[in-house]
């Protein structure tokens, strides 16, 4: 079946000079090692949606609240990247530039002559359109969740795609590739809780990893009909109309060293496969600044796990008196980097979670 253009109409107030208010635009995140580059390569399978790797354009709050500093700065901040703080701790900016056919002086270029946000993504924007000929581009960046709530206040006409996935299957693939367990457990609530705000937002569509893989043409159907696109399943299995100007994915080679593989539920419930009380994290919740920040309750992994539908017990804590810590994790920042943080007046650091302590946390070491 050849495909059909399904034009766009989309109402809203008038966009900043030279910028963009999202039209087009697809932010597709979620916490890492959740299935978002499967998901960003089989979009980028529809002849319409151009989905590229990982350009963390989307989740540097610097770049939303004060544009011009960035600009002022960004000859510096090319070498120490930008501070996430106080959404996350994160320094990364304008990854895989050339996967889209740009140097990175390039992309710092157009950075430097943008005026705003807007202005960046209208221009990024019309270079994808222009390489891919495709109508929607699909920026698949993770973090991008962590300041969803400014993405969705500067871009009133783009979407948002937030796949989720079981708390235990991401601790558990994390933890295989050397993440802490606490810290992996922070990111997947920061994550998940920062979309909590927005539900019910009909520019948000949140689509489960585990559905995805088990009835994927039913899932790809649900997104084509949000993002206003034919849906054929026929366009999801193979490469035929699969974007030619844009890089394949550089993501970690759990699932990008054979993308072409379709969808398998093999990674579901993995969890399964080690002898560790899941249920004795449920009461990790966010520290009152940071669930502040998002405009949230403090809420817990075992409450957002339920209301996706995973089978974790929802307690508030876990009943033995144990009093609940803050994970800080601020001493893994540079020492330098926090110095020229501090000279340049950038956020400071805001502890995400709080936990009680548990006799062991080895997960790996238990299969």
């Amino acid at each position: 079946m050849e495909p059909q253009r399904v034009n766009s109409t989309t109402p809203g107030a008038a966009a900043p000079v030279g910028g963009t208010l999202g039209a087009g635009i697809v932010n597709v995140c979620g916490c890492g090692s959740s299935g978002s580059t499967m998901l960003a390569y089989t979009l980028d399978r529809h002849p319409e949606i151009a989905c590229g790797d990982e350009l963390f354009l989307f989740c540097i709050p610097t770049l939303y609240d004060d544009y011009a500093r960035f600009r002022r700065h960004r000859h510096l901040y090319r070498f120490i990247g930008v501070s996430g703080n106080p959404y996350h701790q994160g320094r990364a900016i304008f990854r895989q530039a050339r996967a889209y056919g740009l140097g990175r002086s390039a992309l710092w270029g157009m950075a430097g002559r943008a005026r705003s946000l807007n202005e960046l993504a209208a221009t990024m924007q019309a270079h994808v359109q222009a390489r891919t000929g495709k109508r929607l581009w699909a920026e698949k960046t993770p973090r991008n969740i962590r300041v969803i709530g400014k993405f969705v206040d500067a871009f009133p006409e783009a979407k948002v795609i937030h796949i989720v996935r079981d708390p235990r299957d991401v601790l558990l693939s994390l933890a295989r590739r050397g993440k802490p367990l606490l810290e992996s457990a922070e990111t997947w609530i920061a994550s998940t809780a920062a979309i909590a705000a927005h539900r019910g937002n009909p520019r948000l569509l949140e689509v489960r990893y585990e559905d995805l893989c088990r009835e994927p043409d039913a899932t790809l159907a649900r997104i084509c009909l949000f993002l206003d696109v034919t849906f054929d399943p026929e366009y999801f299995r193979s490469d035929r109309f699969a974007s030619q100007g844009l890089g394949k994915f550089a993501g970690h080679a759990s699932w990008t060293q054979n993308p072409g593989q379709g969808f398998s539920a093999a990674s579901i419930g993995r969890h399964r496969t080690v002898d560790f009380d899941w249920n004795a994290l449920t009461g990790m919740r966010l520290t009152k600044a940071y669930a502040a920040l998002l405009g949230t309750p403090q809420l817990r992994l075992g409450e957002l796990a339920t209301h996706y539908g995973y089978d974790l017990l929802d307690t508030a804590d876990r009943g033995d008196g144990t009093p609940f810590e803050t994970l800080d994790t601020a001493w893994r920042l540079d020492p330098v980097r926090r110095a020229l943080d501090t000279m340049l007046d950038m956020p400071g650091y805001v502890p995400m979670v709080e936990h009680q302590p548990l006799a062991s946390y080895d997960l790996v070491g238990s299969r």
